[in-house]
């Protein structure tokens, strides 16, 4: 492959994750503590066994992050007093996560901000592209599956 092209694919990827960035800085929280909170405000609507306990395993999964990595999280989102975590009265390893009222917020905030900026996006973009940039996109995720 054509080296400049090359170095211009990562270049761009770079720029989006600054622009991704920037705008969950403005929030104060990061994509993944946004999106483990999300799972959190969406209680037992995550779980697959019907559970109303978070599972992190679940979250591992869903996320393709480290187990330190979520708890990491878990413990930032504890700090900024988005969630509550308790023990299990009858199985001390298990954790039951909470959100809390200001974590309901937020989830709600940054989900309607993140609606109208994709629409706003989306509309300038042009249904020609999308659709050119879907399928190219969802070729390079086969070509990373068959990879990995």
């Amino acid at each position: 492959m054509n080296p400049e092209l090359r170095n211009q694919f990562f270049t761009t990827i770079s720029k989006y994750k600054k622009i991704e960035t920037a705008f969950s800085a403005e929030w104060e929280i990061s994509v993944n503590e946004l999106a483990i909170l999300k799972r959190i405000t969406q209680g037992c609507q995550l779980s697959k066994n019907g559970n109303t306990n978070l599972d992190i395993a679940e979250i591992r999964e869903r996320l393709t992050i480290t187990k330190p990595a979520v708890s990491y999280i878990l413990n930032t989102l504890e700090k900024k007093q988005y969630i509550t975590r308790e023990i299990d009265n009858k199985d001390r390893r298990k954790v039951s996560i909470t959100a809390t009222e200001k974590g309901h917020k937020i989830v709600k905030q940054f989900s309607k901000k993140m609606e109208n900026s994709w629409n706003l996006l989306l509309d300038n973009f042009g249904e020609s592209e999308m659709e050119n940039l879907v399928g190219s996109m969802e070729h390079l995720i086969h070509i990373c599956e068959e990879i990995l």
